[in-house]
């Protein structure tokens, strides 16, 4: 039996086995979940209770824990971090692999958390959301965070993390979670990260994604030839086209744009454009080798974008990518072409104190 209902499901991995047992004049039923051949959970269903209902969504929450909740600590080198877990679970459940994926997310995450409430994991994955959610925004401009939305998020992220960080002993298995929430949030988090990766590396074998971060921290510190060497290591590990891999190509622009190796960028933004041709196109700030003034303003015109939207998408720039590198020069690599561009556009305003004061000369 293959689980289908009105979900687009892949389902191709997932079963049901149905197992009947009759007691008296009351027959019972297991529903038995499995994913290739091992058992995920179990469903009973009583006919006495006078309703034909498969809990539908409780298979489904089945599905969506089994594939965005990490594996015990000693897992493959190649396992998906959380956060991409969790992310690729929302797509598969919903079948449209261009889906915002944090709102299904959050809605799974409510149901568990109110069913288990002491599992400290669900509130890592509830702070690994939020971060899904402020790097998503820039695939919702008709819902873009203002400033102090993005902050308060942040700020939730940071104290969800050092709060739980207590518990990581009960759950080693997200240690990198937690070191890749706290890279994000503050770049001065660099030295308690690495520790994390390093504990993390004693237990585990998560080598790609203990790769990446380890690339995320040199990147961060001003070592862009370690950074890179660190997520071509992660890249051979990970399978071409998936999340992971666009997401570790993603990282490695970034730095090859703060290290100004543009030849080697626009040989990644090109392979990146026939690997994934969405986030290609999202991220032509960062992507392309050259901006100058008149590309930007045919690529303004031809978006029909506006000021505000500009203005929104270097400060997601800056926040994502720009700010995270503690060397101004590496600041200035990211952010001085995408300003140029845009200010010859639509006007100094649309750059805000944050990004003026994170690539100005200090006083």
């Amino acid at each position: 039996m293959i689980v289908e209902e009105s979900h687009r499901v892949e389902t191709r991995h997932f079963s049901i086995e149905v197992v009947f047992h009759r007691h008296g004049d009351v027959l019972h039923a297991a529903l038995l979940l499995r994913h290739a051949g091992q058992f995920i959970g179990m469903k009973r269903v009583d006919h006495r209770a006078g309703s034909n209902a498969v809990g539908t969504e409780d298979i489904l929450q089945a599905i969506w824990s089994h594939l965005a909740l990490p594996p015990p600590i000693g897992g493959l080198p190649d396992d998906l971090p959380p956060w991409i877990r969790q992310h690729d679970a929302a797509l598969t459940l919903s079948g449209n692999p261009a889906k915002v994926s944090w709102r299904d997310n959050a809605r799974m995450l409510e149901r568990a958390m109110a069913e288990s409430p002491h599992d400290q994991r669900l509130n890592v994955m509830w702070a690994l959301n939020l971060y899904a959610r402020l790097l998503q925004s820039m695939s919702e401009p008709d819902q873009w965070l203002s400033h102090e939305e993005w902050q308060a998020i942040e700020r939730e992220i940071e104290e969800t993390s050092l709060s739980a960080l207590g518990e990581l002993p009960k759950m080693p298995e997200m240690g990198l979670a937690f070191a890749k929430l706290l890279l994000f949030v503050n770049n001065e988090h660099t030295e308690l990260a690495e520790s994390l990766v390093d504990q993390a590396l004693q237990h585990g074998s998560a080598f790609a994604t203990a790769a990446a971060l380890r690339g995320e921290i040199a990147a961060i510190e001003g070592d862009i030839d370690a950074a890179c060497q660190l997520y071509d290591e992660a890249l051979e590990l990970a399978e071409p086209g998936t999340e992971f891999f666009i997401y570790l190509m993603l990282l490695k622009a970034g730095a090859l744009r703060a290290g100004n190796r543009l030849d080697a960028l626009q040989a990644l933004a090109e392979r990146l454009r026939m690997t994934a041709p969405l986030a290609h196109a999202r991220l032509g700030l960062l992507l392309a080798p050259e901006l100058n003034e008149g590309h930007m303003s045919r690529t303004v015109a031809g978006a029909e974008l506006t000021s505000a939207i500009a203005a929104h998408m270097l400060q997601l720039l800056y926040n994502v990518f720009g700010r995270r590198f503690k060397k101004l020069e590496h600041r200035r690599n990211i952010m001085n072409a995408p300003i140029a561009a845009f200010t010859a556009a639509f006007g100094d305003d649309v750059v805000s104190e944050s990004i003026r004061s994170g690539v100005a000369d200090p006083a």
